[in-house]
């Protein structure tokens, strides 16, 4: 059962205003902060998938909220928010990572706690 008290850990959800195309036809998203929370935060499934000269890696992360603000009912996978953790004094820094947003589940009891599923992607790392 999840407590308050283990709400432990700021994150930043950010949503995407625009989506533009660069110079060579790239899709290009533009994110803006939208709201802070505190999270617990669940460290699931690892996938690794490996070609001939590169490596692409897959972590599924939960991130449990209280769902009792406007803002906290709005998230869902469908409108393009994303998280930002871990944050340095409310900001992001070079060590923040960007979590995709791919699912919401209502916890039970109430409707107060809200788990936001995401995926944090690894973009071909080289192989040694």
């Amino acid at each position: 059962m999840i407590t308050i008290g283990s709400l432990d850990r700021r994150i930043l959800v950010q949503r995407m205003d625009t989506a533009d195309l660069d110079a060579m036809g790239g899709f290009i998203q533009n994110f803006s902060n939208w709201d802070f929370f505190f999270a617990n935060i669940e460290w699931t499934n690892t996938s690794l998938k490996e070609t001939e000269d590169k490596t692409f890696a897959t972590q599924t992360v939960n991130f449990i909220i209280r769902n009792v603000s406007d803002n906290a009912m709005k998230i869902n996978s469908g409108d393009n928010y994303r998280i930002a953790y871990p944050l340095t004094d409310d900001t992001v820094d070079a060590n923040t990572q960007y979590y995709t947003i791919v699912g919401t589940q209502i916890m039970p009891g109430r409707n107060t706690f809200k788990k936001i599923i995401t995926k944090l992607e690894s973009r071909g790392l080289p192989q040694k």
